[in-house]
């Protein structure tokens, strides 16, 4: 069985994905998480210091440092001592996020990002679309530079702006597949996908839009059915490509274990190519409630647990 970017299941969200429904639910999901849950009264949350670029207040907010473990040939100076007293590895502590210029977002469009497999549910780019809106509103209230690589979306440079970026981000709902723009250099990129591509085409994808920057994140984005296939008989998946026909499964229950351990390699791929571009990797369901993937992200970005998930 292979995985490939143009085959699931055909089936459009019914959700009605508006500007005020993405302001409404991320803004739920930003108020329910503690860390976020000061973002309205204009405070600096833990997320964040208090901006980078001329910005930071010494010793306010939860710095922003990234680890990695020590590799032959860095610098013994590099090493956080403290850090690694904790456990039996060393760790490289990176000041990447700090100096980074700019914050780039791309949003995966393409076709397999706007099907779903129950109409009542969000599609994974509604649901990575809320997560953007999110991530955009925490990164302007700090003071950050933001642009997107996706270039249906509109930057967003200022709080005045949020509304223009839902708006953007809903009307983009229904296009299918632009091509990201070239990553911006000195930048900090976070690139959102269900990276459903053969290895190689992800590899030079993640290389495109990391080269020349520092660390980034992944945020793979999958639907809980992708990766449980929980259905029972016989099933046909019809393809979103005109080049595949596309497959049927006879027999769901004979090919769930072959699928299930094929998917979770591909996702581990999909992983060890984030760990190869110097990226932090987080995989979402979407259908994890939107408060539990924010703190998720807060977490990666923070590397609160010193390392990441």
């Amino acid at each position: 069985m292979i995985l490939s970017k143009h085959i699931h299941w055909n089936t459009q969200s019914k959700i009605r994905f508006s500007p005020e429904y993405i302001r409404l639910h991320a803004e739920q999901a930003i108020i329910q998480t503690p860390e976020f849950s000061n973002i309205f009264t204009h405070q600096k949350s833990n997320f964040l210091n208090s901006g980078t670029h001329g910005q930071r207040k010494s010793g306010s907010g939860t710095d922003f440092w990234q680890y990695r473990e020590y590799r032959e040939g860095d610098p013994a100076h590099n090493i956080d001592w403290r850090k690694s007293a904790r456990s039996d590895t060393h760790y490289i502590r990176d000041r990447e996020w700090e100096i980074a210029q700019t914050i780039t977002i791309w949003l995966d469009n393409s076709a397999s990002m706007q099907h779903v497999y129950n109409t009542k549910t969000l599609s994974k780019y509604q649901f990575s679309a809320i997560l953007t809106y999110i991530l955009s509103t925490k990164f302007i209230y700090a003071g950050e530079r933001l642009s997107f690589l996706t270039p249906s979306i509109k930057n967003c440079t200022s709080k005045s702006a949020l509304p223009d970026l839902a708006q953007s981000l809903a009307l983009n709902n229904a296009e299918h597949g632009s091509a990201p723009l070239s990553g911006q250099p000195k930048s900090f990129p976070i690139l959102i996908s269900d990276f459903w591509d053969d290895t190689a085409a992800i590899d030079k994808q993640i290389s495109d839009l990391t080269a020349g920057n520092y660390k980034g994140l992944i945020i793979h984005t999958v639907a809980s059915e992708e990766i449980n296939l929980p259905y029972k008989g016989r099933l046909k998946i019809q393809s979103l490509s005109d080049q595949d026909e596309g497959f049927t499964i006879n027999d769901i229950t004979k090919a769930k274990i072959t699928y299930k351990e094929r998917v979770e390699q591909h996702c581990q791929n999909v992983a060890a190519l984030a760990d190869k571009h110097g990226c932090t990797y987080i995989r979402l369901t979407t259908d994890a409630p939107l408060t539990t993937a924010t703190l998720d992200i807060h977490d990666m970005l923070t590397l609160k647990h010193g390392s990441a998930k």
